[in-house]
C-alpha cells in the first residue's frame, strides 16, 4: 500500500528477477482494477512514467531494479482507495510473466 495526496509524485523501486534458464525479454504496464467506487479507473497508465515501449533483456537467474515515476493528477475526482495490477510480460510470448497486486491510497 503507497499512500499519496492529489498532485504529488513518487518514485517507485521494482525489482525483477528471471526464474527461467533462458534470457527474459519483457515489458512492464500497469492496469487499473477498481477505484474507491468499485469501477475501473480511467488513465491510471498516465500516472506512471516509465519506458513503456521498451523490451528489456535479463540473463537467466539474474535481477534487476527498475525505477517507475508515480504522479497523481491534481485533478482526478476521487480521493480514497485505488487497486491496481503491476505486470512483467513476456514480450516472447505475450504472456505474463509474473504480476503483483497493490494499492494507492490518494489523498487530499
Amino acid at each position: 500500500e503507497l499512500e499519496i495526496d492529489k498532485g504529488k509524485s513518487e518514485v517507485l523501486t521494482i525489482g525483477i528477477r528471471n526464474k527461467k534458464d533462458d534470457e527474459l525479454n519483457y515489458k512492464m504496464q500497469f492496469t487499473g482494477i477498481s477505484d474507491p467506487d468499485g469501477n475501473p479507473p480511467t488513465n491510471i497508465d498516465s500516472w506512471f512514467q516509465y519506458a513503456k515501449n521498451t523490451v528489456y533483456k535479463l540473463p537467466p537467474a539474474d535481477s534487476s531494479v527498475r525505477n517507475v515515476r508515480l504522479t497523481i493528477p491534481s485533478s482526478i475526482p476521487k480521493s480514497g482507495s485505488y487497486f491496481l495490477n503491476f505486470e512483467v510480460v513476456d514480450d516472447d510470448t505475450g504472456e505474463i510473466y509474473d504480476s503483483k497486486d497493490f494499492f494507492i491510497v490518494v489523498r487530499g
